[in-house]
């Protein structure tokens, strides 16, 4: 991801009709829609680290899916895959969708010893040129209440932009850390519609980017397609491999699938946390 190599290739959607540029999870022809999805869910539960986490800890999930199939079907799929893994944790269901998930965390639950684990997914999407299939869950705790898992990094309060404010919004989430001018090293952008994205390019060396270099642009839509609601997740997921590898704050802007906004966001390395706060 990091290098921005396509993997986008012409080929027929799940549905067999007409050709279009994309990328899609592996599976086999034969394969079902439920099969490919619960394999999907079964590879996400299996990757979660239950046996770390407290036996009585709250868990709170949030499903953010772009498709055409039925949610029902999407959220039967994942409860059968859960009950076959045997989890026991007591679970909270929430509706959310983008990063305003984590805006509203951080306002309403910033105390709560819970653990967010956030489901992103995009399959068989309605429309499919120039997208991606994609799929990703991320475990999330609150910094001042979640000992019992060592973070990969730290994801920060993102900021809502409307159409025309994106630099202001950088500034904010910047502002958010806080953050000192020249340590980003990448730009994440997904989820994007053409204007947007036109609109990010625009604001590459604002605040708190400046030092990124072109090179240090990832852009997951050109590179595997627009993973709809399933964009902001990866990113964060991707931005925090290299942010952990790299030991470097980590910037990310993406589109939402409900608003006409662009959210800025970041991801900070542990390691670096107490000089970034001197």
């Amino acid at each position: 991801m990091q290098n921005n190599d396509s993997i986008i290739v012409s080929q027929v959607g799940r549905d067999g009709n007409e050709s279009a540029r994309m990328s899609q999870i592996s599976s086999s022809p034969q394969d079902s829609m439920e099969f490919v999805i619960m394999n999907i869910f079964s590879q996400m539960i299996a990757d979660i680290p239950f046996t770390q986490i407290p036996d009585k800890c709250p868990l709170v999930v949030v499903f953010d899916v772009t498709t055409s199939l039925p949610l029902e079907n999407i959220r039967h799929y994942w409860d059968e895959a859960w009950q076959k893994n045997n989890i026991t944790f007591p679970v909270e269901h929430v509706e959310g969708r983008g990063l305003s998930v984590i805006d509203r965390w951080l306002n309403e639950r910033i105390k709560d010893k819970a653990m967010l684990l956030i489901v992103g997914l995009q399959i068989d999407p309605v429309v499919t040129n120039n997208t991606a299939e994609a799929a990703v869950a991320l475990l999330l705790g609150n910094r001042l209440t979640q000992e019992a898992l060592d973070p990969l990094a730290l994801l920060h309060r993102p900021d809502a932009a409307p159409s025309g404010e994106l630099s202001e919004g950088m500034r904010m989430a910047a502002w958010n850390v806080p953050l000192k001018e020249s340590m980003v090293k990448n730009l994440w952008l997904a989820g994007m519609t053409g204007e947007q994205r036109a609109e990010a390019i625009g604001c590459q060396n604002a605040h708190p980017a400046q030092c990124v270099k072109d090179e240090a642009v990832i852009s997951l839509d050109i590179s595997m397609g627009n993973a709809g609601a399933a964009a902001p997740w990866l990113a964060i997921a991707a931005a925090t491999e290299i942010a952990r590898q790299t030991q470097s704050p980590q910037m990310i802007i993406c589109g939402d699938t409900t608003q006409k906004v662009l959210w800025s966001t970041l991801i900070t390395p542990i390691a670096s946390r107490q000089e970034m706060d001197l």
